[in-house]
């Protein structure tokens, strides 16, 4: 037992360092952030921090995010209303937010052509075409 007291405390690692926010969430980010955070709009909050970061130019406000960051950047952007209030509180005068992607856009698959479409609804659906609608629409 006395060797117990005589041991030092174990070292609590600070939130900063253990991964709480990314390091480019400082400044504007941060607050922004933060405000979202006290509304207790969670996901919000978690969706900004991932961003990369956030600048004033004019009356608007852009939150860039990688281009392997769709998911937290259309929630971002779906939620205008939110955060151009929050911005606005923070920057000190009425804003608007939007969203950015930095670096080469994300590679979409090549879609399969139209045949092979119709025959996976088909599989999926087991359905039968009793009509087949050409791609210009006669």
């Amino acid at each position: 037992q006395a060797g117990a007291a005589q041991r030092p405390p174990a070292a609590v690692e600070p939130a900063a360092q253990a991964g709480a926010a990314p390091p480019a969430a400082t400044g504007l980010l941060a607050e922004l952030s933060a405000r979202i955070r006290g509304q207790n709009q969670l996901g919000l909050a978690a969706s900004l921090e991932r961003a990369l970061g956030a600048a004033v130019a004019g009356d608007r406000v852009t939150v860039t995010f990688a281009a392997g960051e769709r998911y937290s950047g259309g929630r971002v952007s779906g939620a205008q209303r939110e955060l151009a209030a929050a911005a606005a509180a923070v920057v000190g005068r009425p804003v608007t937010v939007s969203v950015a992607y930095e670096g080469a856009p994300e590679q979409q698959p090549v879609a399969a052509a139209a045949g092979g479409d119709v025959a996976r609804v088909l599989k999926i659906f087991r359905g039968e075409v009793v009509k087949e609608i050409p791609e210009n629409g006669e």
